[in-house]
């Protein structure tokens, strides 16, 4: 029995972008391995950035140390997240930046999605992600990071967004680091299911090679399984059990 063969397929924007930029690293996702040690300074900015610009057309923002102490959660007694100091210049500006290009807009944020399609090859995908920011007009994405022009994995999430929406409107990611951005106005009807299909052979086939490239410094799983040159099939069968959708 294959366990990655289903009925129908349950694939978010990044997951998608995820197998098609690393294989390995969605494998080690999908089987809910953990990473031991993991600097995650640019994800808790990310995270700090992205619910300022929230909160900012929703509720009002909040002080700068509310972002970046990771919003405490009594009822956990933890925050959510907590941004390193070297971080903090980085989400000052990405805040300031924030502010000051989107003051006057008007937002729906974290829109979640749930699409479903059918591939050339005929299977079934459910389609499924949050959208950072959605108006009649365009669908924002804001990142944290430079270039974002250069990053082929942010285009698939954005063709993703652009496939999903209903009516089309335009597709832009954003840094508010650097305000670097690319926009996508159209696309082949095909370009999203086909991908989906190449996701799902890679699961069926059991190909999850590594794919190294400049992302790689990104990810939570290089330092023990890639760079190391550890190999993922010691991974006990048993393991295709945890496989979530």
């Amino acid at each position: 029995m294959n366990p990655f063969k289903k009925e129908i397929y349950y694939i978010s924007a990044n997951k998608l972008s995820m197998g098609i930029n690393c294989p390995f690293k969605l494998y080690l996702n999908l089987c809910h391995v953990q990473p031991k040690h993991f600097d995650n300074k640019y994800t808790s900015a990310g995270s700090a950035v992205h619910k300022y610009m929230e909160d900012m057309f929703t509720e009002g923002a909040h002080d700068f140390d509310y972002y970046v102490n990771g919003m405490y959660q009594p009822e956990e007694n933890r925050p959510l997240y907590v941004v390193p100091e070297e971080m903090y210049d980085r989400v000052k500006t990405c805040i300031s930046n924030g502010t000051k290009w989107f003051n006057g807009y008007s937002f729906d944020c974290e829109k979640p999605f749930n699409v479903e399609l059918k591939t050339p090859k005929g299977r079934k995908v459910m389609l499924n992600g949050f959208i950072d920011a959605i108006n009649d007009e365009v669908i924002y994405d804001w990142k944290t990071g430079k270039k974002v022009t250069t990053k082929d994995d942010y285009k698939r999430q954005a063709a993703v967004y652009y496939y999903v929406a209903e009516p089309k409107r335009k597709v832009i990611f954003k840094s508010l680091l650097d305000g670097s951005e690319f926009t996508v106005k159209k696309q082949h009807p095909n370009y999203i299911p086909s991908l989906c299909d190449q996701y799902i052979d890679r699961l069926e086939m059991h190909e999850f090679d590594r794919n190294i490239n400049a992302l790689c410094r990104f990810c939570e799983f290089r330092e023990e399984y890639c760079y190391s040159g550890a190999e993922y099939d010691y991974f006990p069968l048993e393991i295709h059990e945890l496989i979530k959708r």
